[in-house]
C-alpha cells in the first residue's frame, strides 16, 4: 500500500530517457498487515541437505546446508492434501549459504513464543493447513492466538501455525487478524456490501485494507484476483535470472542497481549499461517492489490492473488527447487512437483500450519527435526515410544506444522492407497507431498480457514465461502508464465508472509489502582474501575470485588461530570474520562476511585444518553433563563435567537464533554464574576446555548445546481454600519473561512432588486429593519454546494450606443436666459449627460456633428422658473473602 505518496499527474512526470520512455516515480511504501514470526532451524541430516529452489525434488539446486547448520524458517509448504509425512512437508528456509526449499524432516524446527493474534469470526482449529485435516476445536470471534509460523496449504491457501496451550495447530488467515498495535495495522473490518465481500475474500489478508480504502473511495470499482499457480518467491526468482529483462535508469540511487557478473564492472566500479549507458539493470529489491501488485493499490497507481479492452462509455477522444497533449503528436492524431481501438484484420476482430494505446505512446516517446518525424537515417548501410512507430515496437534494447533506430527499421518492414505484418510499412502516423495496436493486442492482448502489469510482468502463463515476452525493460513501467491513465481518467470526471481490475496474487506470498530499496549500494564483493598463520602467507588451493565463496588451504596450520585479510571492492562495505581464532585440532570453518552499504550479505569460507603439534601438547577432552540453573533476576548458573588436565574452560553463550557467540573463560572449577542483560530470553551455552602449552590454548571440542531461560525476580505466592473443603485457590504478580508458571505441591509429609503447569495466566484453581491433610505450594516461572518448558530454578517461598475434613463427634451426659459434645481436632481452621436437632432428619440449628483451639462444647439446659441429635463441621475463613466449610460429622444423639 502507497501512503503519502505525491500525487501523480502529466504534468509533474520526468521523462528521463525519450528512446526507452520510462520514468522515474519516487514513493513512500507503507505495510499494512503484520508478519507470521520465522522459526529457527538445525539441519538434522549427517549427509547434509539441498537447498532447493522450490517445494520439490526434482527442483534445482540452489546450495548445500552442511549437517548442524542453522537455518531460519519463513514458511511451512504442505504439498499432499489432508498429509502430515514430514517427507510431503517443506519449509522455505534462509542460511549463510542460501535460501530456498528443504524438507521437513531433514531439520530441526523451533518456534519463538509467537505474535498474538485476533480471531475475526468464528473458525476451526485443524491438524493442518487445509479443509481436509480434522477439526479439533472452535474458536469465536475475539479469541486471542499466538501465531508462531506461516503455512501454505498444498492448493496454495494461507494459513497460520499457532500454539495453544502447548499444542500445534493450523487456522486459515481469512479468520486471523495480527495485531502489532501499529495504526498501519487497521483491522480487517467487513462491510455490509456481499458483493465486494466475496471479491476481497479471494485475496489475502495483505490486500484487503488498501482494497477497502479504494472500495470506500469508490464503491462502484471491482477487483478480481487472478491465481498465478506458483510462489512469490519463485516468481521473483525467475524474473531477476535474466540481468537484461529488469533495467532502471542509472539516475536511481544504488540501492535499486544490481551487482554481479554482467551487470558491474569491478575495475572501474561502474555500471555496465544496458540500452545505452544510461539504462542498467535493475537489483532484486527494486524489482520486487515493482512487481509486488500490493505496492500499487491506490487510485494512482491501480490502472496498471485495468484490461486493455475498449469500453466506450469512457474512454472518449478528450481523455486520448489530453494523454498525448505532451507528446509531439499533432492534435488530430486523437482520432487515430479511437479508430485502432476497433479493427479487423487478417479476418481477426481486435478490441483495445484507445487510452491504454494513448499512454503508451506518451511513456515510449515522450516529448521526443524521433520516432514519429519521418526523418531520413542510415542503419545497416541502407538510408531510409518517412516512416513512423508511436509505441518504439521492434526498438529492442542495445548498449550502443541503437534501440530506437531498429524500431524505426522494423516500421520500415526490416532492413529487406519485407516485412508486411501489422499494416507494415509505417509510412504514416495513422498506420503506425493502427498497425501497432494490431501489434500489441496480437502479441499481448492475446497472450494473457492484457494490462499494464502483465504485459511487464508475464506471470499468467506459467511460472517459465515469467521475464520473457516483456513489452518494456523498465523495470517501473507499469507504474507509470497507471500514473498517466489515473491522472486523465480523474481530469476527464470518470472516476466513477464501473471499473474492473485484475490484480496477481502469487502462493505463499510474504506477509508484509515488498518495501521499496533504501539507501547504500549493493557492492559486497571481495578484491581479496588473504590467510596468515602468523607472518606466513598461507596459500589456497584455488586462486581467489570474488565469485566463488568456499576455498580450503593446502597446508595445515600448527597455531590455535590465523588471520584473516581482505579488501572490498568498495570501500564502504563492511568485513566481518568469525572462527578464526581458538581453531580446534582437526577441521574448522572461517566465516567471512561483507555487509555492503546498503546491508547486503555476502559469505566467503574458508577450512583450516589444524595438525595436533608435538607429542607434548595435550588436547582436552569435551566437557560433558553441562547443566543450566536458571534463577530469577536473570541469573543463570552453568556446571559441567571436566578434564583434569584442562587448564581452563571458555564458555560462550548467545541469545538463541542470534549468530554470534560471545564467551568467558572459567580458570578455577567447573562452573559459571553470570547474570545475563535480557529477561524473558532463551539462552544457549556450549563449553570447551583448553590447555595451555607454549604460550597458547589448545581447545577441545565444544560440548553440545543446551537452553536455558532468563526470569524477573520470582514473586510471593498467595493461597487458600477458595469453594470447597479441598479445593484452593492460588494467586501471583507476573513475572518478567515468565511464559508460563509451574506450581508444585506436596503434603507436608511426603517427598514426592506434584507439579501443575499454567500457561499465560498468574491464577490457578486446584483440587486436591485428600481431606484432612497439610499441603505446600511453591511456583517458579517459565519459557516454553517448540513444546519444551524451560522452567527457573528458584521458587518462591513455600506457603501450606490444609484441607478440611470431617470431625468425630462423642456426646456424654454429665451431671449438671448438659451433653457434653466433643470432638477430633482438624487443623488449619478459623473454628468449628456445632448443630443440633431433636430428630435425626429434622431440621438442624447452630448453636455454638467455637475457636480452633477448643474442641469441646457443654450444650446446657437439657431436657431429661429427651433424645438430641449433633453434628459438627469446621470452617475456614479464607483470603479470598468468603468462609469454606468442611463436611459434616457423622450424625450423633443422646438421650438425656
Amino acid at each position: 500500500m502507497i501512503k503519502n505518496k505525491t500525487q501523480l499527474n502529466y504534468k509533474d512526470i520526468l521523462l528521463v530517457l525519450l528512446i526507452t520512455g520510462t520514468m522515474l516515480i519516487t514513493l513512500t511504501i507503507v505495510s499494512y498487515g503484520a508478519s507470521a514470526p520465522n522459526a529457527s532451524g538445525r539441519i538434522s541430516e549427517s549427509d547434509g541437505v539441498n537447498v532447493r529452489s522450490s517445494y520439490s525434488t526434482s527442483s534445482s539446486v540452489v546450495c548445500t546446508l552442511p549437517y548442524n547448520a542453522t537455518v531460519t524458517i519463513s514458511e511451512e509448504k504442505y504439498t499432499v492434501s489432508g498429509s502430515s509425512d514430514k517427507t510431503k512437508i517443506w519449509y522455505y528456509v534462509s542460511s549463510a549459504y542460501g535460501s530456498g526449499y528443504i524438507r521437513s524432516d531433514l531439520t530441526s524446527i523451533s518456534y519463538t513464543s509467537g505474535i498474538t493474534a485476533k480471531i475475526t469470526k468464528e473458525a476451526n482449529v485443524r491438524t493442518g493447513p487445509g479443509t481436509t485435516f480434522s477439526t479439533v476445536k472452535k474458536l469465536s470471534k475475539g479469541d486471542s492466538v499466538k501465531v508462531v509460523l506461516k503455512a501454505a496449504a498444498s492448493g496454495g491457501s494461507t494459513w497460520y501455525k499457532v500454539n495453544i496451550n502447548g499444542s500445534y495447530y493450523y487456522i486459515s488467515a481469512s479468520y486471523l487478524n495480527l495485531d502489532t498495535g501499529s495504526a498501519s495495522n487497521p483491522p480487517d473490518i467487513p462491510s455490509d456490501n456481499k458483493n465486494f465481500e466475496a471479491q476481497l475474500a479471494e485475496f489475502p489478508t495483505s490486500y484487503r485494507a488498501a482494497l477497502r480504502a479504494l472500495h470506500q473511495k469508490h464503491p462502484t470499482w471491482n477487483f478480481r484476483a487472478k491465481k498465478v499457480g506458483y510462489s512469490w518467491s519463485e516468481a521473483l526468482e525467475k524474473q531477476i535470472s535474466n540481468v537484461n529483462a529488469n533495467l532502471v535508469s542509472i539516475s536511481k540511487p544504488d540501492a535499486y542497481k544490481e551487482v554481479r557478473s554482467g551487470t558491474y564492472n569491478f575495475a572501474t566500479n561502474t555500471y555496465i549499461g544496458k540500452d545505452g549507458a544510461n539504462w542498467v539493470a535493475a537489483s532484486k529489491d527494486a524489482v520486487a517492489f515493482y512487481m509486488d501488485p500490493r505496492n500499487w493499490l491506490e487510485e494512482s497507481s491501480i490502472f496498471m490492473f485495468e484490461p486493455y479492452t475498449y469500453d466506450a462509455s469512457y474512454q472518449k477522444e478528450n481523455i486520448v488527447k489530453s494523454i498525448l497533449k505532451t507528446t509531439a503528436l499533432p492534435s488530430s492524431a486523437s482520432a487515430y487512437y479511437v479508430a485502432a481501438a476497433q479493427q479487423v484484420y487478417g479476418g481477426q476482430s481486435y478490441n483495445i483500450s484507445p487510452t491504454y494505446l494513448a499512454a503508451k505512446t506518451r511513456i515510449e516517446l515522450g516529448s521526443s519527435d524521433f520516432m514519429i518525424d519521418g526523418h531520413s537515417f542510415t542503419y545497416g548501410g541502407k538510408k531510409y526515410s518517412g516512416v513512423y512507430n508511436t509505441y518504439n515496437i521492434g526498438a529492442s534494447d542495445s548498449a550502443d544506444g541503437s534501440a530506437a533506430t531498429k524500431g524505426l527499421v522494423y516500421a520500415a518492414g526490416g532492413s529487406d522492407g519485407s516485412g508486411k505484418s501489422y499494416l507494415r510499412p509505417w509510412n504514416t502516423l495513422e498506420k503506425a497507431v493502427k498497425g501497432g495496436a494490431i501489434y500489441i493486442a496480437n502479441n499481448f492482448l492475446d497472450n494473457n498480457q492484457y494490462t499494464a502489469y502483465l504485459s511487464r510482468y508475464n506471470v499468467l502463463n506459467g511460472l517459465g514465461s515469467v521475464g520473457t515476452h516483456q513489452y518494456a525493460t523498465s523495470v517501473f513501467s507499469a507504474a507509470t502508464e497507471s500514473s498517466i491513465m489515473s491522472s486523465c481518467y480523474q481530469d476527464a470526471g470518470v472516476f466513477d465508472e464501473a471499473f474492473t481490475f485484475e490484480i496477481p496474487v502469487y502462493e505463499n506470498m510474504p506477509a508484509s509489502v515488498s518495501p521499496e530499496p533504501g539507501s547504500g549500494n549493493n557492492n559486497n564483493y571481495l578484491d581479496s582474501l588473504k590467510v596468515y598463520e602468523g607472518d606466513t602467507l598461507k596459500s589456497l588451493t584455488a586462486t581467489f575470485d570474488r565469485f566463488t565463496s568456499s576455498y580450503k588451504l593446502k597446508t595445515k596450520v600448527s597455531a590455535s588461530s590465523v588471520t584473516i585479510k581482505t579488501t572490498t571492492n568498495v570501500n564502504d562495505a563492511k568485513v566481518t570474520v568469525t572462527g578464526n581464532t581458538n581453531l580446534a585440532v582437526g577441521t574448522n570453518k572461517v566465516t567471512v562476511k561483507v555487509t555492503s552499504s546498503s546491508g547486503k550479505v555476502r559469505y566467503y569460507y574458508v577450512t583450516v585444518v589444524r595438525e595436533k603439534g608435538d607429542d607434548n601438547a595435550y588436547v582436552p577432552e569435551k566437557p560433558t553433563n553441562v547443566k543450566v540453573q536458571s534463577d530469577s533476576n536473570e541469573q543463570v548458573t552453568l556446571t559441567w563435567n571436566g578434564d583434569a588436565k584442562a587448564t581452563g574452560y571458555r564458555v560462550y553463550w548467545k541469545k538463541s537464533g542470534a549468530s554470534s557467540w560471545s564467551y568467558n573463560t572459567v580458570k578455577d572449577g567447573t562452573s559459571w554464574t553470570k547474570t545475563m542483560k535480557y529477561r524473558g530470553e532463551i539462552y544457549e551455552y556450549k563449553v570447551a576446555a583448553y590447555y595451555e602449552y607454549k604460550g597458547e590454548k589448545i581447545y577441545s571440542k565444544e560440548s553440545d548445546v543446551i537452553k536455558g531461560a532468563t526470569f524477573g525476580e520470582a514473586n510471593t505466592l498467595t493461597g487458600d481454600l477458595y469453594s470447597g473443603y479441598m479445593t484452593m485457590k492460588f494467586n501471583w504478580d507476573a513475572i518478567d519473561g515468565a511464559d508460563g508458571y509451574r506450581l508444585r505441591y506436596k503434603q507436608t509429609t511426603s517427598e514426592k512432588w506434584n507439579s501443575v503447569y499454567v500457561d499465560g495466566n498468574t491464577e490457578v484453581v486446584k483440587k486436591m486429593s485428600y481431606a484432612g491433610k497439610e499441603y505446600e505450594f511453591k511456583l517458579a516461572p517459565y519459557k516454553k519454546i517448540n513444546g519444551v518448558r524451560f522452567i527457573s530454578n528458584e521458587y518462591s517461598p513455600l506457603i501450606t494450606v490444609h484441607t478440611l475434613q470431617k470431625p468425630t463427634v462423642t456426646l456424654k451426659n454429665t451431671y449438671t443436666k448438659s451433653i457434653e459434645v466433643k470432638w477430633t481436632e482438624v487443623g488449619g481452621i478459623t473454628g468449628y459449627k456445632v448443630y443440633r436437632s431433636t430428630s435425626k432428619s429434622g431440621t438442624y440449628t447452630l448453636v455454638k460456633t467455637v475457636p480452633a483451639e477448643t474442641t469441646r462444647f457443654l450444650n446446657q439446659g437439657r431436657t431429661l428422658g429427651k433424645r438430641y441429635y449433633y453434628k459438627v463441621r469446621a470452617y475456614k475463613d479464607s483470603i479470598y473473602d468468603k468462609t469454606v466449610y468442611g463436611p459434616y460429622s457423622v450424625v450423633v444423639s443422646i438421650k438425656r
